[in-house]
């Protein structure tokens, strides 16, 4: 059974994530924000309240958008619907359960990971629920479906393939996990509606056969090092990303590095730990570190670019592309607009006082936001 890295341990670790901001035996502490004059207004269009956040739990489910309506979930077991013109609802349900993982969207369903080990899926159009699966331990991280099969991960290192019209099992991918790792798992991405790149918490990445759960290749991202179990720690958390025919991925106390996406052949690697997916505009890679600093690298060779440490230990949500800019939130609510050229911030926004549970969600000029106490916002990067 996966062992969370929490409490205690999290207080004692040094190295602990950074995303996790509070401080270490060294007693860092998370950056203040300075003072800056936003470069370009940023605009509440709506907001709505969804009821009870998620507090100070270590969590991180994720905000969807589809079809013009945002998809949430609350770990107190209720599910939205949002117009995302609007802000109204379209639907809610509430599973009477707690949830732990999602939502993740595809074949017409929202699907949801409980945490009594169940994988519940919803129709999009109406929140009816249409089938309940049981799975062998806590389904972290967002299902995924493409294809008519629906992959979902849990805390014990199995990947399940469910019929996506009923729920029936079609197949069991087990993998191997060590006495401690992160609290999270990475969702799967499918590729091409035939196979699937997952991370895994054993510091390894996996291409599988999406319709059989069959081994197609694997890659070594971080190799364990040290004498305590800390020290030894590795995994990748965050999700893949493939970008035309190559996969780029990231682990805790690991590497960085660029994989062929038909071979898994290293392209390029070098020495980083991150717990969070990566985001790529152009030539550039960004990605946020175990102490919060973001990088821009080159996605060709993974050569440095720019650094930013402004936002040092401030539990940072994984980075994603707006327009000319890279958007992060944090542990106090606040959205963050960096430039791509130099990584400046150039403005800024507070949405939710207890954080930002969500990577933002992006729409033509339009941001959104969930977060942790349960705020669903509309943000709009005005003109200069």
């Amino acid at each position: 059974m996966k062992r969370a890295l929490a409490g205690v341990a999290l207080a004692l670790a040094v190295t602990a994530c950074a995303g996790l901001g509070g401080p270490g035996l060294d007693e860092e502490r998370p950056a203040e924000l300075d003072f800056i004059e936003n470069e370009r207004p940023v605009e509440l269009i709506w907001q709505r309240d969804l009821g009870r956040g998620v507090g100070d739990l270590l969590m991180d489910h994720q905000l969807v958008l589809e079809d013009g309506v945002l998809f949430a979930a609350l770990p107190g077991g209720r599910v939205w619907a949002v117009d995302a013109e609007r802000g109204r609802r379209v639907w809610r349900r509430d599973l009477e359960r707690y949830i732990v993982g999602g939502p993740g969207t595809g074949e017409g369903l929202v699907m949801l990971g409980t945490a009594d080990g169940n994988i519940v899926a919803l129709e999009r159009d109406s929140g009816e629920q249409r089938w309940v699966s049981r799975v062998s331990g806590e389904p972290l991280a967002p299902p995924v479906a493409r294809a008519g099969i629906v992959v979902a991960r849990t805390v014990d290192g199995r990947i399940y393939g469910f019929d996506a019209r009923d729920g029936d099992r079609l197949w069991v991918h087990e993998t191997s996990v060590p006495t401690l790792t992160l609290r999270g798992i990475g969702s799967p991405v499918i590729v091409d509606d035939t196979r699937l790149v997952v991370g895994l918490d054993n510091g390894r990445i996996r291409m599988l056969e999406l319709q059989t759960g069959e081994v197609i290749w694997e890659a070594v991202v971080a190799v364990p090092s040290g004498r305590t179990e800390l020290e030894r720690l590795v995994d990748v958390d965050g999700r893949p990303l493939v970008v035309r025919n190559s996969v780029y991925v990231a682990a805790y106390q690991g590497q960085v590095m660029e994989l062929s996406l038909a071979t898994g052949e290293v392209n390029w690697a070098r020495d980083f730990s991150s717990n969070r997916g990566l985001a790529r505009a152009g030539n550039r890679l960004f990605a946020v570190d175990d102490r919060a600093r973001i990088h821009a690298l080159s996605r060709f060779t993974g050569s440095p670019v720019w650094l930013n440490e402004a936002l040092y230990r401030r539990d940072l949500t994984r980075p994603v592309v707006h327009e000319d800019h890279l958007l992060v939130g944090d542990y106090r609510g606040y959205i963050h607009w960096l430039d791509h050229a130099d990584g400046s911030i150039v403005a800024r926004h507070r949405v939710d006082p207890f954080g930002v549970l969500a990577p933002p969600v992006i729409r033509e000029r339009d941001v959104f936001v969930l977060g942790r106490g349960g705020q669903l916002a509309r943000l709009r990067l005005g003109q200069r």
